[in-house]
């Protein structure tokens, strides 16, 4: 049996007599609740997050109604996995509002209890005894999520140590693997010669327009396409630099100096001081 459902631990849920529909709408009910656009008052040193049922039904159609739904989050607080609040006055305006707080319950369903099984006790002990303290830890970690292991170790006549160490070893590889890949940052292409991640370039949009941004990404794109140049970061490039170019050739604008020869003194000053910032 697959131990979570949405998040939540399928025993328990079954406990209880909730079905996926509960489980999906316990999820949102979490993720509404903890993030940062949540409308939430404070009663009795509690935080209780309004819930629009219009607005819930329309993520979730898949529940059916919204009268379905008031009954299930009516169940909720009858499980006393949720506590309800109803207030007659919101914003200044008159009505019936329900407001919710996950309680105690609610967590308890997302914690993983191991049963006691005193055959797997018992098995595990006979290979503590006989494999070393840094092998066990590491499959420890492992067996948490590999209910294959957990199989092998009530057959433990079966289990080789070396071809388990090697398995070990490119379960561990693979996931940091995984890991550091997560890690790196998408770059998109502003430019043939400029790159940054999405965040970046909002940021410089927001800091100096939009118009302002494409010039400044086009000094830098003409600089690296005429110089061969390669940075670290084009962000941090424009930063250090092409913002002062750009403001430096907008200034000479309304004079009787070429733009050309602007940037050309910008460029050369850069190549003079700047060296330590790119890439051999």
């Amino acid at each position: 049996m697959k131990y979570t459902i949405h998040g939540f631990q399928q025993q328990k849920l079954l406990d209880l007599k909730l079905n996926n529909d509960d489980a999906l709408i316990l999820k949102f009910i979490k993720d509404m609740y903890y993030s940062t656009g949540a409308e939430t008052i404070t009663e009795n040193n509690h935080k209780y997050m309004w819930i629009n049922y219009s607005f819930l039904i329309k993520q979730i159609p898949i529940i059916g109604s919204k009268s379905l739904l008031m009954k299930r989050i009516r169940k909720f607080s009858d499980l006393d996995l949720i506590d309800r609040l109803l207030k007659k006055v919101r914003k200044n305006q008159r009505g019936n509002w329900a407001y919710i707080r996950p309680m105690e319950k609610f967590k308890f369903l997302e914690e993983y209890e191991v049963k006691n099984d005193n055959n797997l006790v018992e098995n595990i002990d006979n290979l503590v005894e006989n494999i070393d303290k840094g092998y066990v830890e590491s499959r420890q970690a492992l067996y948490k999520n590999d209910t294959s292991l957990m199989y092998n170790l009530h057959n433990k006549d079966s289990i080789n140590k070396d071809s388990i160490n090697k398995d070990t070893i490119n379960k561990d590889n693979n996931y940091k693997a995984k890991k550091n890949k997560s890690k790196k940052i998408s770059l998109v292409n502003y430019a043939e010669f400029v790159s940054m991640s999405k965040n970046e370039y909002e940021i410089l949009e927001l800091e100096h327009g939009e118009q302002a941004t494409k010039e400044m990404i086009t000094i830098l794109d003409n600089y690296k396409g005429s110089s061969g140049k390669k940075y670290k970061s084009d962000y941090r490039a424009i930063l250090s630099w092409v913002i002062t170019a750009y403001k430096k050739r907008n200034n000479n604008k309304n004079e009787n100096v070429s733009q050309m020869d602007v940037l050309k003194e910008i460029y050369q000053e850069f190549d003079r001081n700047e060296r330590g910032d790119f890439i051999d």
